[in-house]
């Protein structure tokens, strides 16, 4: 599941945690890049521990996701002109119930 979450095939990744024990786990400090808001929600809502000081590369023209991030009180700790950079700290999130 790791390989599908870092190269962002959502599809993959939800067939797996379907259908599989399987689990993922990340070494050290993560970068995941190219994600998709849905992904993004979706990891968080399930897997929040797991990702507490993965960082997210969010394209800074992609507002909606952006917002988002801030909403859920992702930490902001960069932002260059393609992208702004988001650390997760799984004790601070602020996350809505989804199904």
């Amino acid at each position: 599941m790791t390989r599908a979450l870092m190269r962002a095939h959502f599809d993959v990744v939800l067939f797996l945690h379907a259908n599989r024990l399987e689990d993922f786990s990340f070494l050290g400090t993560t970068f995941v890049r190219h994600s998709c808001i849905e992904l993004a929600q979706w990891l968080l809502c399930h897997y929040a521990d797991k990702l507490d000081g993965c960082e997210f590369e969010v394209p800074t023209s992609n507002w909606r996701f952006n917002e988002w991030c801030a909403k859920v009180n992702l930490h902001r700790a960069r932002e260059y002109d393609a992208s702004t950079w988001w650390v997760c700290e799984s004790a601070v999130l602020q996350l809505e119930e989804q199904p």
